[in-house]
């Protein structure tokens, strides 16, 4: 009879979801927006934030100005914390906020005219063939750059990424699976 009750039990625990025993981990996916000067050169950078829902507290670290709520649940905001009370995250919550940490990837930017390498502002006004050369640190990341070329500037362009006309611009988008 116990070899019956303990195989019984046994079964009994192979079929049960395992998710029954606990609240599966998290999810918090973030993008960071990065705007560069012409050197390379970090303007501001932004974050925008996933978080799933979940029944526990949950709490972000980190040092950010502007909280904009983008759809989802409001944090508390606590002394360079945001605290989602148990419960709060009942449905998929996105944010974004302005932060002056250093983007995870380093961008270096060179220019070229006529094949010769010049910082940006010796090129301004000039006219030839104009060469823009991205180097990426870090790129076990996945990274997307993106520049907006005036189409009263620029013509005949060609990229190693995909390029979009949106209105008097020229969008060229570069994107690296990490």
């Amino acid at each position: 009879m116990k070899k019956r009750i303990s195989v019984l039990l046994a079964l009994l625990f192979l079929a049960m979801p395992l998710t029954a025993f606990g609240e599966a981990e998290a999810r918090r996916d973030e993008t960071v927006y990065a705007a560069l000067d012409p050197s390379g050169n970090v303007r501001s950078v932004e974050i925008v934030t996933h978080r799933a829902p979940m029944k526990d507290e949950a709490v972000d670290y980190g040092k950010f100005t502007d909280l904009k709520l983008l759809d989802g649940a409001k944090p508390e905001e606590q002394a360079g914390t945001l605290v989602w009370k148990k419960g709060a995250l009942d449905r998929d919550t996105y944010y974004s906020v302005t932060s002056e940490k250093k983007p995870p990837v380093d961008i270096a930017i060179t220019y070229a005219l006529d094949g010769k390498e010049m910082p940006a502002s010796e090129i301004a006004g000039k006219s030839g063939e104009f060469t823009i050369s991205l180097f990426l640190d870090k790129t076990d990341l996945m990274t997307q750059v993106s520049l907006v070329l005036p189409l009263e500037r620029f013509s005949d362009i060609h990229t190693d990424g995909m390029k979009s006309v949106v209105g008097k611009n020229t969008r060229v988008t570069l994107t690296h699976l990490g």
